[in-house]
């Protein structure tokens, strides 16, 4: 008999398959002495339903490869994450994703299963990384059962390395 069953929230009620698809995501590589041009990294942008780390939910997922150097416009991932409960917020007007695009949108775990494929084992890269990481994370957990622990890089931080060109 477990004591207090109510304190624990009961875990993502996932089907056979989507099980066996989280049992089969790749453990992510390690970075490694290898040059960036090496190696295949994933930009990634996550729109969410407001700010609160706590509270807000991820409603889209937009991701893009790096490989060789370069952006490879054949690797591209997109969903919106199905929200039956989200209400319009202020964020709407930032990333113009209406009641109608998140009731259309797909389930959580498939979005997110399918998301984590892309991925493979690859790092991650975004803009305030340390937001994105979260609620990825917090998304995963809930929806999968699932922790991350990709590399998760900041792009700000590293824009000089990748693009030594540029002014900053």
């Amino acid at each position: 008999m477990k004591l207090f069953p109510w304190l624990r929230p009961q875990g993502p009620s996932l089907d056979g398959e989507q099980q066996r698809r989280v049992q089969q995501l790749p453990a992510p590589s390690p970075l490694d002495e290898r040059t960036l041009r090496e190696q295949r990294w994933v930009v990634v942008d996550l729109e969410t339903s407001g700010l609160n780390l706590n509270r807000d939910l991820v409603l889209s997922i937009g991701a893009v490869v790096i490989e060789d150097g370069a952006i490879d416009f054949a690797q591209q991932f997109e969903r919106t994450l199905h929200r039956s409960q989200q209400k319009v917020s202020p964020s709407v007007l930032i990333h113009g994703l209406g009641p109608s695009a998140i009731a259309a949108g797909c389930d959580p775990a498939e979005a997110l299963l399918d998301f984590m494929e892309f991925v493979g084992d690859s790092p991650l890269l975004a803009f305030h990384a340390p937001f994105d990481q979260h609620m990825l994370t917090r998304a995963l957990k809930d929806s999968l059962g699932y922790r991350l622990q990709h590399t998760f890089l900041e792009v700000a931080e590293i824009a000089a390395v990748l693009c030594p060109q540029a002014p900053y």
